[in-house]
Formats: C-alpha cells, sequence, structure tokens
C-alpha cells in the first residue's frame, strides 16, 4: 500500500533524501520520479527528480549527471534551473529551483472541467517561450543541449501559471536510464529519433510541433485556423493555407535532411501571425493558468497539517504539536492517509487498508478490525483532525484543501 519511493533500507523513519520534505509526486512511472518538495531547512520551494527504486542506480546517476549539466549551462526563464544535485540516502536526486506543482498532462486531462480553453493569442505566447527555450538550449556554449522528444510531463507550472521545461541533455520523462522511450503515454518524437537516430534542432522543433498540435482541442482557434482545419476556408485565406501547407511539407512531413531550418520556420510562423493579426500573449497565457490553478488545486493552508519524522507528532496549527511517541499503530494510519494524499489529490483509503496499515500482518475478524481502526480515527480527530480527516464514499481521506507536509529528519 506504501509508494516504494518511500521505503529505504533503514526503514520508514529513515530521511528520504534527507534535506527535503516528503514529495507530492507529480509523475511516478519510468527510472525517474519528479516531486513537488520543499527543504527541511527554509521551507524553499524545489521540485525534486530521483532515481526510482529496484533501477540501475548507477546509469541513474549518469543520466541525472547529464540533466544537471545542461540545465546548468542553459539560461532561459524557461528551463529550470538546478539547485543541487548528487546522492542522499543512496538515492540520486536532482533538485530546481523552482516551485512548480502541477504538469502539462494534469492540466490538460482536467482542461473541460477547470476552464481552460486559452485563445490563439494566449497559446502562442505559450508554444512561442518552449519554442524560445528549445532554441537556447541548442545555443548554448558547450551544447548543443537537446531534449530530443517531448511529452506533456517535460512542462510544469507553478500556482501562478509560471512555467518551466525539464529535460534537456538526458530526457528523465520520457526515457529510462537505459535510453529507452516509455510505453503508455502520449511521446511526441521526430520520426528519425523514434527509429534509433540522433537529437537535432529540427527534430526538437518537430516535437514541438507535434505537441502543440495535440493540445488544439482545448485552444480558442482564430476563425480562420478553424476554417483552414474544416476546409471551409474563404477566398482571402489563400495565403493563410499556403503557410500552414509549408509546415506539412518542409518541416513536419520533411525528411531530416531536407528540413527547413529553425529561422526560416519562424518567418512562415511570423507571417501566419500577421494574417491572422495575432500578437503572442504568454503573460495572457499565465493569467489563464492562475485562475483555473485556483479550481484545481488545494489553497495552502497557513500551517496546514504538519507531520513529523516517522509521525512521531503532528501539527494542526502553529504552535500546536501533539507527541505520538510509541503509538506505533496511530504513527501507521496518518502515515498511510497522509501519503495517499500526497500520492494523489483526494485519494481515500478503505477501513482494510487502514487496518493493514496499523497491524500489518495481523488476522482478525472484520468487526474488530473496523473497531480497530474506528477507535484510532477517532483520538485523530481529537488530537485536531476534526475538521481534516473526511469519510468519503466507503473510506477515509484527508481534506484534499488541506496542506499536508512530512518533515524528515536532516542527514
Amino acid at each position: 500500500m506504501v509508494d516504494p519511493m518511500f521505503r529505504s533500507g533503514a526503514g520508514r523513519d529513515a530521511p528520504w533524501p534527507g534535506r527535503f520534505e516528503r514529495p507530492s509526486l507529480l509523475r511516478s512511472r519510468g527510472a525517474f520520479f519528479l516531486g513537488s518538495t520543499r527543504t527541511c531547512l527554509g521551507g524553499i520551494p524545489r521540485l525534486v527528480v530521483f532515481g526510482a527504486p529496484g533501477r540501475d542506480r548507477g546509469l541513474q546517476q549518469e543520466a541525472l549527471d547529464r540533466l544537471a549539466q545542461a540545465h546548468q549551462r542553459i539560461q532561459h526563464p524557461r528551463v529550470a534551473p538546478v539547485a543541487e544535485y548528487g546522492e542522499a540516502g543512496g538515492v540520486p536526486y536532482l533538485a530546481f529551483d523552482c516551485d512548480a506543482t502541477i504538469d502539462l498532462g494534469t492540466l490538460l486531462q482536467e482542461a473541460k472541467r477547470i476552464g481552460l480553453r486559452p485563445h490563439h493569442p494566449q497559446a502562442d505566447g505559450f508554444i512561442l517561450g518552449l519554442r524560445q527555450a528549445i532554441q537556447a538550449g541548442h545555443a548554448t556554449p558547450g551544447g548543443p543541449f537537446f531534449l530530443q522528444d517531448l511529452a506533456y510531463a517535460n512542462v510544469i507550472f507553478n500556482r501562478q501559471g509560471k512555467h518551466w521545461l525539464v529535460g534537456f541533455g538526458y530526457n528523465v520523462v520520457t526515457r529510462d536510464e537505459h535510453g529507452h522511450l516509455l510505453a503508455g503515454e502520449p511521446i511526441f518524437c521526430p520520426p528519425e529519433v523514434n527509429l534509433g537516430g540522433g537529437p537535432s534542432p529540427s527534430g526538437d522543433f518537430v516535437a514541438l510541433l507535434l505537441m502543440m498540435r495535440s493540445m488544439l482541442p482545448v485552444v480558442s482557434l482564430a476563425p480562420a485556423v478553424s476554417r483552414a482545419l474544416l476546409g471551409l476556408s474563404l477566398a482571402e485565406d489563400a495565403e493563410l493555407i499556403r503557410c500552414l501547407l509549408w509546415f506539412e511539407r518542409h518541416v513536419v512531413a520533411a525528411l531530416p535532411s531536407q528540413r527547413a531550418s529553425i529561422a526560416e520556420a519562424v518567418e512562415v510562423s511570423d507571417r501566419i501571425r500577421t494574417l491572422l493579426g495575432v500578437i503572442p500573449d504568454p503573460e495572457g497565457f499565465e493569467r489563464e493558468v492562475a485562475v483555473v490553478m485556483e479550481r484545481l488545486l488545494p489553497q495552502e493552508t497557513p500551517g496546514g497539517l504538519k507531520i513529523g519524522p516517522g509521525a512521531t507528532w503532528i501539527e494542526t496549527a502553529p504552535g500546536v504539536r501533539h507527541q505520538l511517541g510509541s503509538r506505533a499503530s496511530l504513527r501507521r494510519v496518518l502515515l498511510a492517509l497522509a501519503e495517499a494524499r500526497l500520492r494523489s489529490l483526494g485519494s481515500v483509503l478503505s477501513v482494510e487498508e487502514l487496518l493493514q496499515a496499523g497491524w500489518p500482518g495481523d488476522r482478525v475478524a472484520s468487526d474488530a478490525g473496523a473497531n480497530r481502526v474506528y477507535v484510532l480515527l477517532s483520538e485523530l480527530r481529537r488530537m485536531g483532525l476534526r475538521g481534516i480527516l473526511q469519510r468519503h464514499d466507503d473510506g477515509y481521506r484527508i481534506d484534499p484543501s488541506f496542506s499536508v507536509r512530512i518533515v524528515e529528519e536532516i542527514s
């Protein structure tokens, strides 16, 4: 039941990875996990990338070294900057100096429900910023540094809509520690890379264009572009159609050796903007995302629920701390609820799952086991969780609107 990232050879009370609070996972598949966290000292926000358990630690470290080298050298506001990297508790990690809490994939999945539908200038500003960041990677001394391919999780956002690219030098989002592409999710990959070829500036650009096209259903396009895509163009759309077809023939569908350069593509893009009367609005895109993030993510409740190392104590309000000491079952149940909340917003644990968390391996009758759980939940409510611990469906959860922090020991 407990996510393997929270385990270590030294047991559950061991720090992971020592200098950070336990992260809220943005991504937990493949050879590398991504989590939003804070430093134990100072509470500084970080996005941490770390090696998944059960993988080749040496290759993971090599990949993170390449990732760190690229991101340290690229200087662009859309490229996540490195704060620190190394190994802690046997886990290779890299911490970015940014407060990202969500990725593009989650935004797109929830777009209709949360009302995310940027207008054409806003979406154009978003893609323009990513393209300029990719070009900065290609032009950086010591490079060029490539993404090679793109997934939605390469783009990460904070609550204010500010966003960054992650993955230059070694794309930990799309590839495992051996360099193999992951399966089971959209990855936007130029054909030559998909067939084992090397990365290139034009290949990165194609990957970005493919990702851009996948986002069209959530964008309020300019009318002329909508007409073109529906085959309902008017006579005055003729030059626009020629420009759109130019991209198809000379960039997306062209052989790698015959592709137009990014500079040539930029000229055509600028002509399309002129024809449409569109001015890119990256700040407007950030404002749009910030508004919908208010609906998608819980507020950072002042103080929130703070849990000490191994749940030895809980703090439900500043200065209000309850010591749990040797209450092993109570501590395990609390940790199970908190870890579920950090893994996935709104996660619910059944009574049976809470029983197994609190008394692992015990075999008790159903009614007796449920009574054990209810007693502990009542105790937690008396300790200040009355408005935080919720009964939901057939189980229990921590209120999704309430922030949770697990404080680890400092190594």
